[in-house]
């Protein structure tokens, strides 16, 4: 629980996958006891996101995949979801489009940055989706494995 409003939080990703840019949940793992969880709260949603595509150029191809199937899975989640209203799935149905048009260019082309454009809007995309619409049963069973 965030008790009270954060600082002005401004965030500039440089990935396309969690979507945490436009969100308003933070992912927190305890490297001691190898535990994953999260925390949402209207009082840490960023005030200010500044996606800049050019940032996600030098990611090398198996963090470009991993970060696009993220935002994949983000995206599918969100769609599905018991929370899901006609605005999201808009989201969601962009972002699917975006991710299967550039996915596969991204990690084979990283200097392409049209392709890391559309990776980029499409992760942002999937975060707006997804912070009104939830998530699934995925990221819930994610948190025990990725925390060891």
């Amino acid at each position: 629980m965030v008790p009270k409003p954060a600082i002005p939080i401004i965030i500039i990703p440089t990935t396309a996958g969690t979507g945490s840019e436009v969100s308003n949940a933070a992912i927190l793992k305890d490297d001691i006891t190898h535990i994953k969880g999260g925390v949402m709260s209207h009082h840490i949603a960023p005030t200010i996101a500044i996606i800049d595509p050019l940032l996600t150029l030098s990611l090398p191809p198996r963090l470009t995949g991993s970060t696009g199937i993220d935002a994949l899975t983000h995206t599918i989640e969100g769609y599905v979801a018991v929370k899901a209203i006609p605005m999201t799935e808009l989201y969601h149905k962009e972002a699917i489009k975006l991710i299967s048009q550039n996915l596969r260019t991204a990690v084979s082309r990283g200097s392409d940055v049209e392709a890391r454009y559309n990776m980029s809007l499409s992760a942002m995309l999937a975060g707006i989706g997804m912070a009104t619409a939830g998530v699934g049963a995925v990221h819930a069973l994610a948190y025990p494995m990725e925390g060891k």
